[in-house]
């Protein structure tokens, strides 16, 4: 470098330096937590995230990183996590769970958490809905008694109370009681998913009729069973006949012998039994590895929440104690048997796609919908993915006389899920999660 340029050289490093230095004083200025309630510092950019704490109005901290309206941050006392940033913006919102979205424009709902999966419907702009949560740049809402997703970049996050309930209540999801099952044909089957199809093979590829409405009503003609599972060939109003999948429709009469009415308000009175799914020669889902089968976790946190149940009081039933063979039918009439408070059958599930991920509660019968939503409601506060409360056609729940759900802990298929799978900790974590929600609805069951 000659002598002429070397000053010009010092000079435009000086200013470098210096702007990098005020640059770095910005992005480490300590900022005072400046609302009227505390904030919940998660794990990771969700409101279906793992809590770490609860931080209190001006608590000092430094912001990281900033990411689809969530702010990385680190407070003095060095706890790393994150915080909504909407809700720093919005004094109204008092927590990260009572929420609503209005929509700021033209929004579609999607099926799933990505542009790549089904539009369901377009929600008009300045529209209000629930959020279940709000995650990753996406928003789990109600609309139109439909559950999807919508993009948060194209909504406003709001608190329920900022919003007329009788807004809410246009788009929420209720389940809806089936009038008086004893009337009904026996051979008249239901509708239970929203989102389906009315089939004209027992095929996935063949072509799609159309789509069925939620409790829509056919006449059962046959079943049939292939490969990609159990079809019911059906007739619906009009004399159309077409196929549906058994696994989102229930007959009439199943529910007729079914306790509806919750027995015990205490955890002292409770029989739970606990059903650890597969066992013996049905290894269930197993990892690609071949290290992991799904018939030895499901023991293992049965074994746990076993342990957090009789802490809490119950009476505890174990469908199996080891690695044994336990057919469905006696599963469920162990339930029966015993006239079971809780009967609750836990999986882990598997899938063609790597990407398939999270946590999902299923019920048959209409009377255990609030026993499923209490369960899970629990399951959303882990690292997981949570996708809410379906109906499952699952032989251990149609026949099971007494309260029952099924719980799908986890992708052995996805190895994000995989790693928490095999985490004891996890294990013992979700096993909490499930006996706290158990218990809230013996306890304080929903009205």
């Amino acid at each position: 470098m000659t002598r002429k340029y070397f000053p010009l050289f010092i000079s435009f490093m000086l200013l470098l330096i210096s702007g990098l230095s005020i640059l770095g004083l910005i992005n480490q200025a300590t900022i005072k937590l400046d609302t009227e309630v505390p904030i919940t510092l998660r794990e990771e950019p969700g409101t279906n995230q793992v809590a770490i704490a609860e931080l209190e109005p001006g608590t000092e901290y430094q912001i990281q990183k900033s990411e689809n309206n969530w702010l990385l941050i680190e407070t003095q006392n060095q706890q790393t996590g994150w915080i909504p940033n909407w809700q720093l913006e919005n004094p109204m919102i008092t927590d990260d769970q009572s929420l609503a979205g209005q929509a700021t424009d033209n929004t579609v709902l999607y099926a799933e958490d990505n542009v790549s999966s089904i539009a369901l419907e377009n929600i008009p702009p300045d529209t209000y809905f629930p959020i279940q949560h709000e995650n990753n740049g996406w928003a789990q809402v109600e609309y139109a008694g439909r559950i999807g997703y919508v993009q948060s970049r194209f909504v406003h996050i709001l608190s329920r109370d900022e919003v007329p309930q009788e807004e809410l209540e246009k788009q929420e999801v209720i389940p809806e009681e089936i009038a008086e099952e004893e009337e009904l044909d026996e051979n008249t089957v239901i509708m239970r998913q929203a989102n389906q199809v009315f089939l004209e093979q027992p095929d996935y590829d063949s072509e799609v009729l159309y789509n069925p409405d939620m409790y829509e009503e056919f006449q059962f003609i046959s079943a049939t069973e292939n490969e990609q599972g159990e079809f019911y060939l059906v007739a619906n109003s009009n004399g159309n006949r077409g196929y549906i999948e058994s696994r989102v429709a229930s007959l009439a009469n199943d529910s007729i012998n079914h306790q509806n009415e919750q027995k015990v308000h205490s955890m002292n009175d409770a029989v739970i039994v606990i059903d650890a799914g597969h066992g013996g020669t049905d290894p269930g889902a197993i990892s690609q590895d071949q290290s992991t089968y799904e018939k030895n976790v499901t023991l293992s946190t049965a074994i746990f929440l076993q342990n957090y149940l009789e802490e809490m009081g119950a009476t505890v039933i174990q469908t199996r104690a080891d690695d044994m063979d336990v057919s469905l039918a006696d599963r469920a009439n162990l339930s029966n048997q015993n006239q079971a408070d809780v009967f609750v059958s836990l999986h882990y599930d598997a899938g063609y796609d790597p990407a398939l991920s999270g946590t999902t509660s299923y019920y048959y019968h209409q009377a255990d919908y609030d026993l499923a939503q209490s369960v899970n409601e629990q399951l959303t506060q882990g690292p997981l993915n949570n996708h809410g409360v379906l109906f499952g056609n699952f032989q251990v729940l149609r026949d099971n006389q007494q309260p029952a759900l099924l719980l799908e802990l986890g992708y052995m298929s996805n190895p994000q899920d995989l790693g928490y799978i095999r985490s004891e900790e996890y294990q013992q974590n979700i096993a909490q999660a499930i006996a706290n929600g158990i218990r809230n609805q013996i306890e304080n069951p929903t009205d």
